[in-house]
């Protein structure tokens, strides 16, 4: 198996592995952030998707135009980026449904980028600067590492939700 086939399979595993842990909560707990919690699933949804656009898309080729008709990167930003505050703006997010559906469109559209390029390709810089990453392979790899870390955060939410 080479290195393209690998993150292949990795960023495949990556997504079943997040809609797995989405599928089984009540989408009534989504926006939820009771008991102590600072964060809830809606926002970890939203933020996957953002980090893995500007990860796993945009530092390999740059805005992509068609994911940008899905979702609007810069509200997503907003919401969901960095610094932001899971409990604010409920009423602007969008719901589960929506949330896991843009997180298939944007894996399916990683994985044929990926599927696209050669090994030589991912030892190119990122088309932007990224700050976790030089390369392309560090930008892939980096994103499938944050999107595992978050999906450990939403099985912790879930635990606390059923245990509350």
């Amino acid at each position: 198996m080479d290195l393209q086939e690998l993150l292949i399979k990795e960023l495949k595993l990556n997504h079943e592995r997040t809609i797995r842990a989405f599928a089984s909560v009540n989408p009534l707990w989504w926006r939820s952030a009771e008991s102590g919690l600072k964060t809830n699933l809606n926002w970890q949804a939203g933020h996957m998707i953002i980090s893995h656009y500007f990860h796993g898309i945009v530092s390999l080729k740059g805005s992509d135009e068609a994911l940008k008709r899905s979702f609007d990167p810069k509200e997503y930003s907003k919401l969901y980026g960095m610094g932001s505050d899971p409990r604010e703006n409920l009423d602007e997010k969008p719901g589960h449904e929506i949330l896991i559906n843009n997180l298939e469109i944007l894996d399916n559209r990683c994985i044929e980028i990926v599927s696209d390029m050669n090994e030589s390709m991912l030892t190119e810089a990122t088309v932007l600067d990224n700050p976790m990453a030089k390369t392309k392979y560090e930008a892939i790899f980096w994103s499938i590492s944050h999107r595992m870390w978050h999906v450990g955060q939403v099985q912790l939410i879930k635990s606390h939700i059923q245990n509350a």
